[in-house]
């Protein structure tokens, strides 16, 4: 039986209103989202995004800390952020007819790499020490540290003054399972724990108190510009169907926009950004984890994808979106329209985990 305000109904009537209503409603609602939905992507791709590219991209980023460095999209951010520091540096030594940049402790530019594999840390600084060869004002910086250790990454966090933090690190369910197909279920939920508390807890750890030390710095009167940059993924749209891994990247995808939002509208601390990144398929070792190689559709090198990633920074996006029509679709058309029912039903059929 189940309870209807103060009456009760046997459970078979009451699934069956409950489609029913939700069938009807979902009939009628869902023409005016689809016709909201197509305006919003009009507006937001052909005018709000035009009104990003006519601004011109801002590269005055000194203090970077980037999470889950070792490899992928982290390794590639790292190396691209390099790669346009050396060419602010060529422009404006250029421009001034000098050889270095001014010995200036507020110009110093300072990149730190945080991970576990303090091996391949040290393979990406060294790639990246090569790119700034030319620059005599730089520090690369290996903290080893994992994200889900709170404490340890607040202290990493407010070792500087940062004014670019990207929250990288995260993990997949199939990472974790190694290949491994006979997992009971006790230690299959103990691995989608793990999920969870990198992919989710970890970026709240590195997230909170990056905004905490920078809404200080607004309120003590430093208005610097400054970036909280969020990695979700492309499943956010439809953690229908992805699983823990999924549900985790949503929540950051809604995270991210709160806070985007929130500090917008301050009027102490609208010099905080705050970009979420949805990547689709991109070159990694959480790509090559994942067993069907027929879904690894439209597969981006990670340098791309850094690449892109870096120009919607400097525009500020809201959502930097790197799924292509896939994201387009979801985003403008299919996201959160579909019904409980066929949600949950779809949850139980296709779950990827």
């Amino acid at each position: 039986m189940v309870l209807i305000g103060f009456k009760k109904v046997p459970s078979a009537i009451y699934d069956f209103l409950w489609i029913l209503a939700e069938g009807c409603l979902t009939m009628i609602a869902l023409p005016f989202i689809f016709t909201f939905a197509l305006l919003c992507y009009i507006y937001y791709f052909f005018i709000k995004r035009k009104e990003y590219k006519s601004q011109e991209p801002y590269q005055q980023f000194n203090h970077i800390l980037i999470t889950g460095t070792s490899s992928g999209i982290g390794k590639g951010l790292a190396v691209e952020l390099c790669k346009r520091r050396n060419q602010l540096i060529r422009k404006y030594n250029k421009i001034t007819e000098k050889v270095s940049l001014i010995d200036n402790i507020e110009n110093k530019f300072i990149l730190t790499l945080v991970g576990r594999n303090v091996e391949a840390m040290k393979e990406v600084k060294k790639e990246c020490e090569e790119i700034l060869s030319g620059d005599e004002n730089y520090e690369i910086l290996i903290r080893e540290a994992d994200v889900t250790d709170k404490e340890k990454i607040k202290t990493i966090v407010e070792e500087y003054d940062y004014d670019l933090v990207i929250a990288n690190a995260g993990v997949s369910l199939y990472q974790l399972k190694g290949g491994k197909k006979d997992i009971n279920k006790l230690d299959n939920f103990k691995l989608q724990q793990k999920v969870w508390e990198t992919n989710l807890t970890g970026c709240t750890n590195t997230i909170f108190p990056s905004a905490t030390k920078m809404i200080n710095d607004s309120l003590n009167g430093n208005k610097k510009r400054r970036h909280i940059v969020l990695i979700s993924s492309g499943t956010a749209y439809i953690p229908e169907i992805s699983g823990i891994y999924g549900i985790t990247k949503s929540t950051l995808l809604q995270l991210g926009k709160s806070l985007r939002f929130s500090f917008k509208n301050s009027n102490d601390c609208s010099n905080i950004r705050v970009n979420v990144v949805t990547p689709g398929w991109v070159k990694s070792k959480m790509a090559d984890a994942f067993p069907d190689e027929n879904l690894k559709q439209g597969m981006l090198s990670a340098e791309d994808a850094a690449m892109y990633i870096c120009d919607g920074i400097e525009r500020d996006y809201e959502i930097i979106d790197l799924t292509g029509l896939f994201g387009i679709v979801m985003r403008s058309v299919l996201w959160h329209s579909f019904p409980y029912t066929l949600s949950s039903a779809m949850a139980g059929l296709f779950s990827l985990d």
